[in-house]
């Protein structure tokens, strides 16, 4: 082959896988920082037809573009419960149900209105806390949606939980995935043999529509109210990881979500997938505009109400796990004496400033019920800011006074430095100096490290990290995976105390 063709082959080559790796993917379209643009156009009198009957789930067709993507022949409706309206109407967006076809492997999304939220903020913030603690949840970001060319609003970006939610987070998705439907006053009673009363009564499922087998619904139920004290722990681990579900009700607890497990009207947001195969189920978070009520909301309020959550706080063990979550959420947010603006306060005022101008410019931006003035977003905002500050050390001294145990002598963090790289790149193996780190030396046994040693865990930027080894003075660890470049709040938690913070800087990963 000649030379020039030689170059020609080489010049298409790289320009083909060029133009692959620019392909647009899921990862791009929920990346959460930018601010994204959706395009939806629509017949006219179908518009107006979804707003006037918008209590209905009427679908209509339409196409939907995103950058330079085009989808067409695809379906929406209106949505929600107590956010629907019909001047900004949250939206169901099926990219399959009139034709086999997908938009980057999704087969659906949510624009949800922000209806119940000034902020614009706190669903996307409490979801990601959420996935922060480690706990699966749906992925988020804005996006200026217009509709024939005409600027909607704001609305955030969710990711359903359908079956490509339960594949990405779980590796599989055929089990059984069901949506709670709440009761004003029902707490997780038993409701009796009768099996309909749990699916499709109380759990209306989204996968396996047709045979939603309901029977090991009822039997957790039952095992629920009925096992005794000393059964309880080990009946109910068939049904349900309990220190997982502690985290889970401690997270939602310390964002203050009153339209959580625990809200004054009963059980209420959230999936149920149970697992192939198995008996064993686990809670998905949904619907999180409620968070960040009031950061003096107690983690204890209503606790005895639910009788899965009484019961689960009568097990020493298990209201060990959850004041122990408590005290992670704390790590992760800041906002402690030591460390007065941490993650969560950050994170917050990373998110209203990407928004602010496509939100106070929303002609329909709600409150409630109500149209909601620019004056009303920003207090909603210097709210949930003041909750940041505020909330850890309102949590640790509600701990305290429930008489958990800290450790006498408070950790301390001084420096941090690189033993295997000269950048602060993520992957790289690092260590925090100072005092109070560990009663003894402790070393790993082997790969992968455990996120806690000898009672110690190390959160950076509100990831856990994998901890090498433990001396009073040093604790050496893996920078975490998922750490971008930039600044990072580093906290060490020993044995239920919480350190100052520190920050570092990230370095990108070098090519």
């Amino acid at each position: 082959m000649h030379a020039s063709n030689t170059s020609l082959v080489a010049f298409l080559f790289l320009a083909l896988c060029a133009s692959e790796a620019a392909t647009p993917t899921q990862e791009d379209f929920f990346d959460d920082r930018v601010l994204h643009d959706i395009r939806i156009r629509i017949h006219p009198a179908d518009w107006r037809s979804l707003q006037d009957h918008f209590r209905e789930n009427t679908y209509y067709a339409c196409e939907m573009e995103w950058r330079d993507i085009v989808t067409e022949n695809i379906a929406l409706r209106s949505r929600g419960w107590s956010t629907r309206n019909p001047v900004k109407p949250g939206l169901r967006v099926d990219f399959n149900r009139y034709e086999d076809q997908d938009f980057l492997g999704l087969k659906s999304i949510v624009l949800d209105n922000l209806g119940q939220d000034a902020s614009g903020i706190s669903e996307r913030v409490a979801m990601l806390f959420f996935r922060r603690m480690g706990l699966p949840a749906s992925r988020e970001t804005h996006a200026r949606v217009y509709v024939n060319d005409e600027y909607l609003g704001l609305y955030a970006v969710v990711d359903p939980v359908d079956k490509q939610y339960l594949k990405r987070n779980f590796g599989k998705n055929d089990g059984y995935l069901y949506e709670y439907r709440p009761r004003e006053g029902y707490h997780f009673e038993y409701l009796g043999s009768d099996l309909s009363l749990y699916s499709p009564g109380l759990f209306e499922a989204r996968t396996h529509e047709n045979n939603p087998d309901p029977a090991p619904l009822e039997a957790m139920f039952r095992i629920m109210n009925q096992a005794s004290g000393e059964e309880f722990p080990r009946a109910m681990a068939k049904y349900l990881d309990l220190k997982l579900f502690m985290t889970y009700l401690a997270t939602e607890n310390y964002l203050a979500d009153a339209g959580g497990l625990l809200s004054d009207f009963g059980p209420n947001n959230f999936y149920l997938y149970r697992f192939e195969g198995k008996k064993l189920s686990q809670l998905l978070p949904w619907d999180k505009d409620y968070s960040f009520d009031d950061e003096q909301r107690s983690v204890w309020r209503n606790k005895l109400d639910v009788v899965l959550v009484r019961r689960a706080w009568a097990v020493p063990e298990l209201r060990a796990a959850y004041l122990e979550a408590l005290l992670k959420c704390a790590a992760l947010a800041g906002g402690t004496p030591y460390s007065p603006v941490g993650w969560l306060e950050q994170e917050m005022v990373r998110q209203y400033s990407q928004i602010r101008s496509a939100l106070r410019e929303d002609p329909n931006k709600q409150c409630g019920y109500k149209p909601c003035s620019n004056q009303e977003v920003e207090d909603a905002v210097l709210k949930r800011l003041h909750f940041a500050r505020y909330r850890s050390e309102y949590v640790l001294g509600e701990v305290s006074a429930d008489g958990f145990q800290f450790s006498e002598t408070a950790p301390r963090v001084d420096e941090l430095a690189t033993l295997s790289s000269a950048d602060w790149t993520a992957g790289s193996t690092v260590s925090v100096y100072g005092q109070g780190l560990g009663d003894t030396t402790t070393q790993a046994e082997s790969w992968p490290y455990p996120t806690q040693l000898a009672g110690v865990s190390i959160s950076i930027n509100g990831f856990l990290a994998r901890i090498e080894s433990v001396t009073p003075t040093q604790v050496n660890f893996v920078l975490p995976p998922e750490l971008e470049s930039g600044w990072a709040p580093v906290t060490a938690i020993v044995k239920g105390s919480i350190s100052n913070t520190i920050t570092v800087g990230i370095a990108s990963r070098p090519e």
